[in-house]
Order: structure tokens, then sequence, then C-alpha cells
């Protein structure tokens, strides 16, 4: 029986990312995030599409590694994939339930019934989503110092 490798999940935090972003109705909703005096606006839609671009990149990444290149560390890769999944389908799920909960308009900042600002919560899972790309980095040098390069498979 064969292995489960740990980047089928990034290819399956993708099918969750299309499917949050087809069946739900976010079409008209936006998430606006405020740093400083500027506004960035993204809609929910297209918030979800980018996830699920950087899962499937980080997949294919993982593939061109794994198969042509050299063996990476399986414990470095497990950490790295699952604190990424977790943090995007937590990003997928804050959009269709904290924003817009109890029946408030998303453009309501003054409303302090909410444990956590969503904006700071966003934002700070963005971040420790793209510190957590550093593993990914450490693994593939790692890998490359300690492993040789796969040899090729066609004949030169």
């Amino acid at each position: 029986m064969k292995k489960l490798e740990p980047y089928y999940l990034l290819f399956i935090g993708v099918i969750i990312c299309l499917l949050f972003s087809v069946s739900s109705n976010l079409r008209d909703t936006a998430l606006d995030i405020n740093i400083h005096d500027t506004y960035y606006v993204i809609g929910l839609e297209d918030f979800n599409l980018i996830i699920g671009i950087i899962l499937l990149l980080l997949g294919s990444l993982y593939i061109v590694l794994e198969k042509w290149l050299f063996q990476l560390d399986r414990k470095l890769s497990w950490i790295h994939i699952g604190v990424t999944i977790l943090i995007s389908l937590f990003l997928l799920a804050s959009n269709i339930y904290y924003i817009g909960i109890e029946g408030l308009p998303k453009r309501y900042y003054t409303n302090t019934s909410f444990p956590v600002d969503n904006n700071t919560l966003i934002v700070v899972l963005l971040l420790i989503l793209g510190l957590i790309q550093i593993v990914f980095i450490i693994n593939i040098a790692r890998s490359f110092f300690r492993n040789k390069i796969k040899p090729s498979s066609e004949g030169d």
C-alpha cells in the first residue's frame, strides 16, 4: 500500500476552496482590510480563489521537488502543509461565519461585541501563513544539502 503523501492535502484544500467559492453567496460581498489610512477591498469570492491558487502552486511545487529533484523531509513537509491547510481553512470559514455575523452589516467597524476584530484576525492569520512558508524554504535547503539531486531518467 502506498503511503499518503502530505502534498495530497493541498489538493484537497484546493477543492474545498473552489467549493466554498462556488457554493456560497459571496458574489456581492467584500473583505475590507484597514491598514493605517488605507482600505484594501477584496471580493470574498476572489479571496477564496486566491487561497486556492496558492495551495495549488504549493502542491505543484511539492510534486516537482519530490518526483524529479530530491526527497524532502517528511516531518517538515507535514508541519508546513498542516499549518498551511489549517490557516487556509480557517480563513475560508472566517469569511463566511464571522463576516456579517448576527445580521450586522459588514462595514460597521464600531461594533465591540465581537471578541476579536475580524480585520486584525485575518491580517494576523495571513502573516502566520506567510511566515510558515519559511519552513518550506528550510525544507528545500535542508534536503538539497543532505540529498544529491536525482539523476534524470532520460537517456542523454
